[in-house]
Order: C-alpha cells, then structure tokens, then sequence
C-alpha cells in the first residue's frame, strides 16, 4: 500500500447505539517514536494557537484559555473571530463618541 493509500485509508468503528462512523486514519511515518507522538502534537497544537493568535489580536494565553472552554479547536477559531469583530466595532464606538464628544466641546467654546 502506497502512502498516499495509506493517508486516505478509513476505518469504520461502530459505536453503541449509532450507525457507523468514518474515521479517517493518519499516517504516521515509522522514523517517529510512539514516545515522540505526544510532543509533537503539542508542538502543532502551539503552531496553530500562534497563528490564530497573530490573525485575532489576541495573545496566545488568551487562545489557550479559550480553548479549555470549546469543544474543538475550529469553535475556539470562530468564538475568536467573533470577540475580534465585536472588539473592531467596540473601538469603532468608542472612537466615534469621543470624535462627537470633541467635536461639541470644540462648538461650545
């Protein structure tokens, strides 16, 4: 079986009380150490809060903390996304109100 073959492969479990489920199974390449497997998820695992960090403004502790309260990684991506938009429109606000706010102290005088 080529690699390829082997990245696509699926396996079907079943599950008590449901239809089938479709798992897809990775390849992991046999230089890699079972011992290893662990740390280099976490290492991608930072990967991913870094960027997700870098593209929402937010640092990535906050990610983090995000994370332990979502169900997935892709719910953590779009609570983040949503806290940026509502952040953007906060400031946007707030900039607007302080611009009204001179801009009458500005006619009053």
């Amino acid at each position: 079986m080529s690699r390829t073959e082997n990245t696509k492969r699926s396996v079907h479990i079943i599950t008590s009380g449901s239809s089938d489920a479709n798992v897809r199974v990775p390849y992991v390449d046999p230089q890699i150490h079972t011992a290893d497997i662990a740390q280099f998820a976490q290492c991608r695992f930072e990967e991913k809060v870094e960027r997700l960090a870098k593209r929402s403004g937010f640092q990535p502790g906050m990610i983090r903390d995000l994370y332990k309260h979502t169900s997935t990684f892709k719910q953590t991506e779009t609570i983040a996304k949503a806290m940026r938009i509502a952040t953007v429109k906060c400031v946007y606000v707030k900039d607007a109100m302080a611009t009204e706010l001179l801009n009458d102290a500005l006619y009053i005088r």
